[in-house]
């Protein structure tokens, strides 16, 4: 015994690494110098004739240092504890897991083989814990949970078990390792399933062809003793002997072979057999077979025989399969592919099927044709007449046909013809159209170009003509199957004993859109211009669009559809070319003439389509001539709102894009006329709303965008949409309303008001079109035009027919098939319609078209004297639609105290009027024009007042401004401007300014330069009218030629930079490289710094004198106010002092407190809840997006001074898009912190002359984001102790590991840091120094230090690795901190209160105010 112990320890010691004794140390440890609390080795008995012997083996612990342990993951733990307690229990540590009760050395190595097992972010959590036992026991917690959790998952597993069965195809090997899983998952949670009952499990629900074996265990074998792996190894041999059987088996003849082959029979047509010798064992239809499945005496498939009992030599081998026993005539094996076996009762459909019983795709009536000829290869047509709603599938017909004329949804009587049969007999064409056929699941579907021919009495349809339209049909033992151009499979038909092919339909009607009226899925059919039900199940499901719920239902047409849409199928080609991004390709087309002309006389509409949006704008036109002029319109809008020039380029004749999209468009306007019997003559509005629906609706040219989503950069919101044509009640506006008059008046839905959010209504009885907001829509209720009351001016009109007429012939061909809507082929596309005037009405004499009167102005009104489009209402329009407002004195004094409405007003008061003298005389000191002659071909700008009161912190005004201003938006680049870009100082370098005074002890100042713009010197000829209210009375025709900037120009803020910085660099100033707006001038060993944020100057150096002096040169210069020392600063309080300079935003907090009324709040103590995760989606109502975003972005510029909120804000502002209640709860969470904070600030300390250092803390929280898994990093800067920077942003990849996000997080701060250390060594005249960057996550430090691209950094972008070149450089010394003292911290998630309050002091953020009264 132990001789066989010492070989087991050499083994083990050769496998294991471990340290074990020499096996003579062994066996003279003596066993009672071991004393445990209970036996540690192993004891057996030894038999030596009839003594026993008792043997002890020593246990020897094994090191673990180098074993393979498997690491414990999210989703492993029963697998990992399986494999660790087999692996501890071969070393002999279990021991101090499952009981605990261990030596010292036995329970360090135990812990250490649970450490090296589990993920690096546990360690220090376990390694606290006093035993292996009690790590152990901390991992089946953290991963199981508590015995609640473990009660819970183990009810739910038992479920599972209880409910197991086998899947469809599922083998028994596969099941087997399911259920045995299950059974150990059960028991990992404390259930009490043995092995018995997961072999009773396993027997139940075994498929039934194997019930017999199952039986047959049940009844012999003890299943106590039976485990999971015997009854697998059970069933597996019979699943190979079963599997082996059938492959030998039968075949199996059809219903219709054994018709066929009895009705051969009977005719006596070659269907008898020869009659077998005495030799062959028996008759010809003897079915006697064997186990195998073969009659006995038939020869192998080798042709050799199996006995001496063989087949007679008159019946050889089939020529069809080559196997002897059957004469081809007889062999079941298919003739062409005589390899495959067609069990048709075991046939698998591998197709996706639609689960309908119709047979073509959608496909649109064409024009009509007159004197067609069709031919039916058939020497008879008896029809079975007893069956009205079968069709016959026939490949000798050209063309559908039926002689039932109810079975038609549109038929065109106008198309007739004859066809001839087979038999020369020739019967006459009564018409053609569509038939709609009904799926199983109520879907619709489409037969066209159907012929009617009433002498015939059954219905066909053509194989060929469903070929034409890309339908593939696949015949095949004795089925037909047919698929649509998708390859979804329509129909499957079986061949009549006949041998004919017999398809039962169910025809059906379009369905009623008024009787559908209150379905909310046939409601959004109607609004989205008739759009098909894919289209609109994808707009919401793939989030294209806000507003629109998702639509499940089949897809089915209304009578709307079946009219308007049908058309004949093009050809398609692809594209041969597709733009790259906006105004690169556009495409255009002329659309008419159309009848009835519109109330104005248009009689055509240019569509102008994007390429690379499939964005559309649209213009109706009265002549051809005026197309030139509209799509200049339409260029110079597009070039506005993209910002990129349209480039001229040829043209070509046959443009499939634009023409696809006129069809589009036209279906869809035809569409909304028919379905509300909308008068013709409103086809203009039909198009436009047409226009306006298709930009908002997917198309197959963009993968999920739609063309306004492309074209803008938002997803377009659809909640407004209405049903056209539906009866609207406007509420009644003006003067004349009395209290008991009606307040609203129904009028006509035509359509939307582009540039606003108004509707577009008609009112039949005063025959005018109203914009409106105020509207309440039934949408079902069509309006009664018959009885709509008509005068000699519109009774024509009234009269006219329901459709209209485009005289312009469609493409069958068309070179681009990526432009059909998104779905079903034949149905309407989407495109937005650009701004147009409302047409004007009706009239018996075309060539001078007078009509309704309407409330908007013409297109004519909507541009002013400069031909700028008018963004706003004239105040006549408002005064005409309005009523005036009546104010009590109060009110009145209210008013006065803000900025007048006018100049008219300003100039009754003596302030405003004592400001507007000011401005002017400003004007003419600074000589900034010239009265002069309007030079030809030139155009002057308009001049406006800007009047404001400027108030003091407290809110007490201070001064009147008046501002005279030119209205630059008239300008155009190129002709009376060119570069408008003009640096300013940004926020983190005013406080970088502010930190080297503080630090140094210098002072600040403050100076503010009068009407700084109008200081520039002009380099382009511009001219200006002169100033309202100021018109020189003996020169009213002349205007003024500007010599230099004023406000309002496109160029003034570039002008006065550059004729500032010009000054600057006279008095010997330099600008800095990497801060533009920051300029440094070093004179006899002292420093002055200047900061410029466009009219304000910050002015801080080494000595008052040349502060002073600075400030006497620049008043030299310009007009300017000395402030003196800086104290208020773009919103930011400043407070200078012996000890520190202090930043604080308390009236700004104040101000946004006051803006949501929350001045009563109860405060709380941090901004955002701890551990509190927001998404997109979160189920909660919506807020209003405008007053969400405009209160994140004030919260945001108080960021400016308080970095404790920048997290809390940062994340809010990722939902700027689509706020709910939750995200409203977050702010006003983030505003009650603010409330009680207010007087909080940052802080700046005077250090004397210690150098300042500049040291920087970087953290990032791992997949933070809940909606995309994303980062946030944090970063904070410091100057010896004032932060100086700071930020919290989500990053722009999905890190895979702490580590990485960690190290994405640093290459960032990297960045900032380089830029600081640069920047402040230049301003102080001092040498960069490097930058201190402080790390918690030492793998990311090492990966910032080891340039090699290992296995964990070589997928991260190459920026990220810049750090490592700061760090080979020196110019970023990466060390590693505590995350107990990680500052940075507070900038990647919510804390807890004590945390977070720590780490507010520890950035210097201190409450100011409270300071300043102390």
């Amino acid at each position: 015994m132990a001789g066989s112990g010492d070989q087991a320890r050499q083994r083990d010691g050769a496998v294991g690494g471990s340290r074990t004794p020499p096996p003579s140390a062994a066996r003279s440890r003596s066993p009672s110098r071991s004393p445990p609390p209970r036996p540690r080795g192993r004891s057996r008995t030894v038999r030596r004739g009839r003594e026993v012997v008792p043997a002890v083996v020593q246990r020897t612990i094994r090191d673990s240092g180098s074993a393979q342990w498997p690491m414990l993951t999210k989703t492993n733990y029963g697998d990992w504890a399986v494999l660790m307690q087999v692996m501890m229990e071969s070393r002999y540590i279990w021991d101090a897991v499952d009981h605990g009760e261990v030596e010292h050395h036995e329970d360090r190595m135990a812990m250490e083989a649970i450490l090296r097992a589990v993920p690096p972010e546990m360690i220090c959590t376990l390694a606290a814990k006093p035993s292996a036992k009690a790590a152990w026991d901390a991992i089946k917690t953290m991963r199981l949970g508590s015995e609640r959790v473990r009660q819970a998952r183990r009810q739910s597993w038992m479920k599972e078990f209880e409910n197991i069965e086998f899947k469809s195809g599922e083998s028994v090997d596969d099941f087997s390792m399911r259920i045995g899983g299950l059974v150990a998952n059960l028991k990992s949670v404390g259930g009490k399933v043995d092995e018995e009952d997961a072999v009773c499990k396993f027997l139940r629900v075994v498929p039934p062809k194997y019930s017999q074996i199952a039986l047959s265990t049940e009844t012999l074998v003890d299943l106590s003793t039976l485990s999971i792996e015997d009854l697998t190894g059970r069933i597996t041999a019979a699943e190979s002997r079963y599997e082996k059987d059938v492959a030998g088996g039968s075949l199996l003849l059809t219903e219709e072979e054994w018709m066929a082959r009895a009705k051969l029979r009977e005719q006596g047509e070659g269907s008898t057999r020869p009659k077998s010798s005495d030799k062959g064992g028996g008759k010809s239809g003897d079915k006697r077979q064997n186990k195998d499945g073969k009659k006995k005496g038939d020869a192998s498939k080798d042709g050799s025989s199996s006995g001496g009992r063989g087949p007679s030599s008159g019946k050889g081998a089939c020529h069809n399969c080559g196997i002897v026993g059957h004469y081809a005539r007889d062999c079941r094996k298919p003739r062409k592919e005589r390899k495959q076996e067609a069990h048709l009762t075991q046939a698998s459909e591998e197709q996706p099927a639609l689960l309908m019983a119709v047979c073509v795709g959608l496909t649109q009536i064409a024009d009509a044709q007159s004197h067609e000829q069709v031919f039916l290869n058939e020497e008879k047509v008896i029809p079975n007449t007893s069956a009205p709603d079968v069709w016959y599938l026939d490949t000798g017909a050209s063309n559908h046909m039926t002689g039932d004329r109810r079975m038609f949804t549109a038929l065109d009587e106008t198309v007739t013809g004859t066809i001839k049969f087979g038999d020369g007999s020739v019967v006459e064409i009564c018409g053609k159209g569509s038939v709609m056929f009904m799926y199983k699941n109520k879907g619709h579907r489409v037969l066209t170009e159907v012929y009617l021919i009433p002498r015939l009495r059954s219905n066909i349809i053509s194989i060929g003509q469903l070929d034409e339209i890309r339908c593939k049909t696949v015949v095949e033992d004795g089925m037909m199957c047919i698929f649509d151009p998708e390859r979804l499979l329509l129909a499957k038909v079986r061949r009549s004993p006949n041998r004919l092919y017999r398809l039962p339909l169910e025809t059906t009607s379009p369905v009623c859109l008024l009787a559908k009226g209150d379905d909310a899925a046939w409601r959004w059919h109607a609004r989205f211009g008739h759009l098909h039900f894919r289209a609109l199940h994808d707009l919401a499901a793939k989030d294209m669009v806000t507003g629109l719920p998702v639509i499940n239902r089949e897809q089915q047409l209304c009578d709307g559809c079946a009219i308007a849409k049908m058309h004949r199928t093009p050809f398609p080609r692809a594209s041969s070319y597709r733009a790259e991004q906006g105004l690169e390709l556009v495409h255009g087309d002329l659309c008419g003439p159309i009848s009835p002309a519109t109330p104005s006389g248009n009689r055509y509409f240019l569509l102008i389509v994007d390429d690379y949006s499939r964005f559309m704008w649209v213009e109706m036109l009265r002549t051809k001539d005026e197309a030139f002029r509209l799509f200049r319109k339409i260029k110079a809008l597009a070039e506005s709102e993209r910002q990129v020039k349209l480039r001229a380029s040829g043209a070509i004749a046959q443009n499939g894009v634009v023409e696809r999209r006129n069809q589009s468009v036209v279906e869809m306007a035809r569409s909304l006329l028919k379905s509300m019997k909308v008068p013709a003559r409103f086809w203009g509005e039909a198009v436009k709303t047409a226009v306006h629906i298709l930009n908002r609706a997917p198309t197959r040219a963009l993968s999920g965008v739609t063309p306004y989503e492309a074209w803008h950069g938002r997803r377009p919101d659809v909640s407004y949409l209405r049903t056209f044509g539906c009866t609207v009640f406007v509420k009644k506006v003006g003067p004349c309303v009395t209290k008991l008059s009606d307040r609203e008046t129904p009028m006509v839905f035509v359509g939307y008001e582009d540039g606003s959010k108004a509707y577009r209504v008609y009112d039949p009885s005063a025959h005018k079109l109203h914009i409106t907001r105020d509207a309440a829509f039934d949408e079902g209720r069509p309006w009664s035009w018959d009885s709509a009351p008509a005068d000699s001016t519109t009774a024509v009109t009234h009269a006219a027919p329901s459709s209209f007429t485009v005289e312009y012939e469609v493409s069958t061909a068309s070179d681009d098939n990526d432009d059909s809507p998104a779905g079903d082929a034949g149905k309407s596309i989407v495109t937005p319609a650009t701004r147009r005037a409302p047409s004007a009405a009706p009239t018996p004499v075309p060539a001078t078209p007078t009509g309704p009167v309407f409330v908007t102005p013409p297109t004519d009104e909507s541009h002013d004297s400069e031909g700028v489009t008018l963004r706003y209402r004239k105040h006549q329009e408002l005064l005409d639609t309005t009523e005036p407002c009546e104010l009590e004195y109060s009110g009145l004094c209210l008013v006065a105290a803000e900025e007048p409405a006018s100049v008219e007003l300003a100039l009754k008061e003596a302030c405003w009027k004592q400001a507007m003298d000011e401005e002017l005389s400003s004007i003419r000191d600074n000589q900034t024009w010239e009265l002069a002659d309007l030079p030809p071909g030139q155009r002057a700008i308009g001049l406006k007042w800007v009047f404001k009161v400027k108030k003091d912190p407290q809110g007490n005004v201070i001064k009147h401004k008046a501002r005279l201003v030119a209205k630059g938006y008239a300008q155009r680049q190129g002709v009376n401007f060119d570069e408008v870009f003009a640096p300013v100082a940004r926020m983190e370098t005013v406080r970088v300014l502010i930190a080297l005074a503080a630090h140094d002890g210098w002072e600040v100042h403050h100076m503010d330069v009068k009407s700084a713009f109008l200081n520039g010197d002009l380099a382009e000829e511009v001219y200006v009218r002169q100033p309202p209210g100021f018109v020189d009375d003996d020169n009213e025709h002349m205007v003024l030629k500007l010599r230099k900037a004023l406000y309002g120009l496109r160029q003034a803020p570039r002008a006065w930079n550059s004729k500032l910085d010009s000054s600057l660099v006279e008095l010997g100033f330099e600008r800095s490289p990497l801060e533009h707006a920051v300029y440094r001038r070093a004179k006899e060993g002292a420093l002055l710094l200047v900061g410029v944020y466009v009219d304000d100057l910050i002015i801080t150096g080494s000595r008052t004198a040349d502060i002073v002096e600075f400030k006497e040169q620049m008043m030299k210069m310009y007009s300017m106010s000395d402030l003196g020392l800086l104290s208020y600063y773009l919103g930011i309080e400043v407070n200078q002092t012996a000890e520190a300079i202090t930043l604080c935003q308390s009236s700004y907090a104040r101000n946004i407190v006051e803006l949501m009324g929350m001045e009563s709040c109860n405060p709380c103590q941090t901004p955002m809840e701890n551990r509190l995760k927001l998404t997109k989606n979160d189920g909660s109502v919506a807020v209003d997006p405008t007053e969400y975003r405009s209160i994140v972005r004030s919260l945001r510029y108080l960021v400016n001074t308080r970095p404790d909120i920048g997290f809390a804000v940062g994340i809010v502002s990722r939902y700027m898009e689509a706020p709910t209640s939750q995200h409203m709860a977050a702010v006003k969470h983030i505003i009650r912190y603010v409330s009680g904070t207010g007087g909080h600030g940052c802080r700046y300390e005077r250090h004397g002359s210690l150098e300042p250092k500049l040291v920087g803390y970087t953290d990032s929280d791992l997949a933070g984001d809940a909606d995309d898994r994303k980062s946030t990093s944090g970063m904070a800067f410091f100057l010896g102790s004032s932060c100086v920077t700071w930020a919290s942003q989500k990053q722009k990849i999905v890190a895979l590991s702490s580590c990485e996000a960690e190290y994405i997080a640093a290459a960032t701060a990297a960045c900032q840091g380089v830029w600081l250390s640069r920047l402040i060594g230049e301003l102080s005249g001092r040498a960069p120094t490097e930058v201190k960057l402080l790390i918690d996550n030492k793998s990311a430090i090492a990966l910032c230090k080891n340039p090699v691209h290992h296995d964990r950094s070589k997928h991260i972008d190459t920026r990220y690795h810049f750090i490592r070149e700061c760090v080979e450089e020196k110019k970023i010394d990466v060390q590693h901190v505590r995350t107990e003292e990680q500052i940075a911290d507070i900038l990647t998630k919510s804390l807890g209160r004590v945390k977070f309050v720590e780490f507010r002091e520890k950035l210097g953020v201190v409450d100011v105010k409270k300071g300043c009264h102390d």
